[in-house]
């Protein structure tokens, strides 16, 4: 157990929408410093990692005023940081008791919060740190929203281009712009000239190759490439527009391929949770549903006792 003056550094951490501020108290008595980080999680998780480095990995204490939210998921994928969660309420009454009219600000709210857990540190409850699968799990779902959210990204400028000289990608590949066939599609076949002069057979194939065995469909799609029109000949505008959108699939082809391994890892990681079968009976919870629920626990339900959990199980099955 974490002993009172075991923290190498306690920090206040008032949360905002576009900022948030923080107060660190180094426990060596050297002068605390206030700091401020931008609203993303790229910038929390550069600054923990200076945190670590800088305390060589040495437990630090940190509070503030809720105990649910992306920032407590991400704090506490780090061994090091122990959360101390203060009721907003609790640090109001703090913050009267030091100043009558009860003005405040998010630099004053991170120093009284750094405060109450240097001095009151009792009278908190440190949040239970995640089990190393929940916190491998949250890793792999942040980064495989980050990727997806890069894909969309990307299939949207495609969408976007494609219209300006290419619309009949748009109808062969539809809403499938974002599976890893429409890559390979673009990147073989990235204008209607090289699409008309494929031979028909090879067509075919490819759809065969990707799973699209629909004949009727294909047929369909080769009866449009048939008689397709080009919506514009002039080179001006084909040429560089054929150069991003070839550029575009080569960036998607590894995108499709990272966040297919994802899921491969988040499946089997999801296997040794122990409460799995509990998230992937909740209903409408399917696989990438259940371990997004899992890792995130916290937002949905109180600690999970053993017998609570079995009792869970029994009503799920």
């Amino acid at each position: 157990m974490t002993t009172k003056n075991s923290f190498a550094a306690t920090v206040g951490l008032d949360w905002a929408d576009q900022k948030h501020d923080l107060w660190l108290s180094p426990a060596d008595g050297s002068k605390p410093e206030h700091l401020t980080l931008a609203h993303s999680p790229e910038a929390i998780h550069e600054w923990v990692a200076k945190l670590r480095e800088r305390f060589q990995g040495q437990p630090v204490a940190i509070c503030l005023e809720t105990s649910r939210g992306p920032v407590i998921s991400a704090l506490l994928a780090y061994e090091f940081i122990v959360l101390f969660p203060v009721n907003p309420k609790a640090l109001r009454n703090y913050r009267v008791a030091f100043c009558v009219s009860g003005a405040k600000d998010d630099r004053s709210d991170a120093r009284l919060l750094e405060e109450y857990v240097r001095l009151h540190r009792d009278k908190l409850r440190a949040l239970a740190p995640d089990t190393v699968p929940t916190r491998t799990l949250a890793g792999l779902v942040e980064t495989r929203r980050q990727l997806v959210d890069e894909r969309t990204r990307l299939v949207e400028q495609l969408h976007s281009v494609l219209k300006t000289y290419y619309p009949l990608a748009e109808v062969i590949l539809g809403r499938q712009m974002n599976r890893s066939f429409a890559a390979e599609f673009l990147a073989r076949w990235p204008d209607l000239e090289s699409l008309q002069k494929a031979k028909p057979h090879l067509v075919r194939a490819f759809f065969f190759k990707h799973n699209c065995r629909s004949r009727d469909a294909i047929e369909e799609r080769l009866a449009h490439i048939a008689k397709a029109i080009a919506l514009t000949t002039d080179s001006a505008i084909i040429v560089p527009a054929r150069l991003r959108v070839m550029a575009l699939a080569a960036m998607l082809k590894p995108l499709h391929r990272m966040i297919s391994e994802l899921d491969q890892q988040v499946q089997t990681i999801m296997d040794q949770h122990p409460d799995a079968l509990i998230f992937r009976s909740l209903p409408g919870a399917g696989p990438c549903l259940a371990p997004r629920l899992a890792q995130d626990k916290q937002m949905l339900l109180p600690p999970i006792s053993l017998q609570c959990r079995h009792h869970l199980l029994r009503c799920a099955f």
